[in-house]
């Protein structure tokens, strides 16, 4: 899995999180709600408007951004969906009680981990769509005085950097937490 260097404050986030995992899962789903994922919901969208703007303006001087709009509609897409199995399936079992979660057996530890196993699949091509826009705007190095890429540029990367936590967040403590969590069905 992917380390990232973070600052002592993105630690003492990940130390939070441990908390908040052990006392309340619905209280780190809300927390990832307020602080990533309804910031993306928003942000996202209005980058990918802001961008087709662009390129139906001025697609002669930044003939690149077309292709980096293909790869955000793609990323938006894929966010999306990603983010609606999350909230329909697996944070509405993370949030139910753990004797509901017995009763009506909504997942059992097999399909939990393959549920995880798809949702970090969906993790890492959404990185890789952000690898290739990187790569696209050279990044995010801006070599002349410009009046549009700098703040386009700080969007993207602004974007990439939510994202990228959210999904360390969600793979290196979240799904690692459930899947030692969970008891074996049966036992």
């Amino acid at each position: 899995m992917e380390q990232l260097e973070f600052s002592g404050e993105h630690f003492q986030e990940e130390k939070d999180w441990l908390v908040l995992f052990e006392e309340k899962p619905g209280l780190l789903i809300d927390y990832l709600d307020k602080n990533y994922r309804d910031c993306l919901f928003e942000e996202l969208p209005a980058l990918v408007k802001e961008i087709k703007s662009v390129t139906e303006d001025r697609n002669f001087y930044y003939p690149h951004l077309s292709e980096v709009l293909v790869h955000l509609n793609l990323l938006n897409t894929s966010f999306f969906r990603h983010n609606l199995i999350e909230e329909v399936v697996f944070f509405a079992y993370l949030t139910q009680t753990k004797k509901k979660r017995r009763k009506y057996a909504l997942l059992d530890r097999d399909t939990l981990k393959e549920l995880i196993s798809l949702l970090e699949y969906e993790h890492t091509l959404i990185k890789e769509g952000f690898y290739k826009i990187r790569a696209l705007c050279k990044d995010y190095h801006i070599s002349l005085a410009d009046g549009v890429l700098p703040a386009l540029y700080a969007q993207l990367e602004r974007c990439e950097q939510l994202t990228f936590r959210q999904i360390f967040l969600e793979s290196n403590i979240l799904f690692d937490k459930i899947i030692l969590r969970e008891p074996v069905k049966g036992s």
